[in-house]
């Protein structure tokens, strides 16, 4: 028997356990896709290493949770036949909005992740998709998941891994790379807020009006406290289905729709909502206000966006940067891990450009590649001078080799 989860939600699996899904990104390529591959085409913000961490190691671990986390070969089953990753749904760690998979999504950025399509461990029999969250400012947001199951990334990234996905447990090394590339993760750049969650001078009058009603005692603050990420830590019961926890209202501006189930679709329909809820007596000028400042809160700065060739060669320096990390580090268990993920990531990269048109591209990264696995063959042979010779040979062709990118 197949049910809905919540009165109002439409929609119906359709053989779930029998017909395979159908993946439906807005986006060309691959499942995987050239931004995932290429570790987005924006240049994300980093945090600092973690406090007391050696670190050159900890700058591996991240590098190495980047590989990671958009390979096909951390999940299993169905995901990873069909070249899923993490970054299918979090590309650089953030929210894929125009993701929808029939039988399991009722709205583009909305899964059913409790269906027996992708692991027969979650399969509820109840159809209840739930919004992608966005994992940008992860290490300020605990608990996790949406009804706030997990303290910890570790424990969030295991269950999404393990139990969702029915991927391979990681080792702990493996699992102490994707912890470390995702405390990596800030929320996006917004000058329209300072460190404490206060508006700046950037922000409209509007928002500065409805900034003075969400900070109201009973009123939003409440639960989504400005000086903390917007915020408390805590689950509560809204009115939209149970208990779930409290989302930070950062970098809103690009992950919608809102609500644990996307029930949202604008930042106005979820004012609307908890205006209600709380029994706010706004007026429509102050509900307008309101909405002004939760938009300038969720507000994101231009990003610098890169082209397919300049990411291209980011994606291959970073790659000699982690073996030149290596190098440093000389820690074997370490080296092993992170050539194993750099020889997967370069089987994405030839999938990728396979077809007939990217044959002169396809060329050209075969010989760095073969470059790369030079360094690495020293590098496990514990030959450091050698390794860091070729190495350096390896990033003068990346930064001058011609690349004949095809727009096919």
């Amino acid at each position: 028997m197949v049910r809905h989860d919540d009165a109002g939600r439409n929609g119906q699996r359709q053989s779930v356990l029998t017909k395979r899904p159908r993946i439906m990104p807005r986006w060309r390529g691959t499942v995987v896709g050239l931004a995932a591959l290429l570790c987005c085409l924006v240049v994300a913000n980093t945090a600092p290493a973690n406090e007391g961490a050696n670190p050159e190691r900890q700058a591996v671990l991240e590098m190495i949770g980047t590989i990671a986390f958009e390979s096909p070969d951390l999940l299993g089953g169905t995901a990873a036949a069909l070249g899923m990753s993490c970054s299918s749904c979090h590309p650089r760690g953030g929210t894929q909005t125009r993701l929808f998979i029939n039988t399991l999504s009722d709205k583009p950025g909305n899964v059913d992740v409790t269906n027996g399509v992708f692991s027969p461990l979650t399969e509820d029999n109840i159809i209840n998709p739930v919004n992608i969250p966005s994992l940008f400012g992860a290490r300020h947001t605990a608990p996790f998941g949406r009804r706030g199951n997990f303290e910890t990334i570790a424990d969030f990234t295991i269950h999404a891994v393990v139990t969702e996905f029915i991927g391979q447990h990681p080792s702990e090394l493996m699992l102490e790379a994707l912890v470390a590339f995702q405390n990596t993760l800030d929320f996006p750049a917004n000058s329209m807020l300072d460190s404490n969650g206060t508006l700046t001078d950037a922000a409209s009058d509007s928002a500065r009006r409805g900034e003075a009603i969400f900070r109201r005692p009973g009123a939003c603050a409440t639960c989504h406290k400005p000086n903390d990420f917007f915020v408390d830590h805590k689950t509560h019961d809204v009115g939209t289905g149970g208990e779930f926890e409290t989302p930070s209202l950062r970098g809103t501006a690009i992950s919608a729709p809102y609500a644990h189930d996307g029930r949202f679709d604008t930042v106005s329909e979820a004012v609307d909502h908890f205006v209600g809820f709380l029994r706010l007596d706004l007026s429509d000028e102050e509900k307008t206000d309101l909405v002004a400042y939760v938009e300038a809160v969720g507000a994101t700065d231009a990003r610098t966006v890169l082209t397919e060739e300049q990411a291209l060669r980011k994606r291959f320096a970073d790659l000699g940067g982690l073996l030149r990390g290596l190098i440093a580090l000389d820690d074997r268990p370490l080296a092993d891990l992170a050539i194993g993920e750099i020889n997967r990531s370069f089987k994405a990269i030839q999938m990728y450009y396979r077809d007939p048109p990217h044959r002169a591209t396809r060329a050209v990264l075969a010989e760095w590649m073969e470059a790369l696995r030079v360094v690495e063959r020293h590098v496990l042979a514990g030959e450091a001078e050698n390794a860091l010779d070729a190495l350096t040979a390896y990033e003068k062709r990346v930064q001058e080799d011609a690349l004949a990118l095809s727009s096919y």
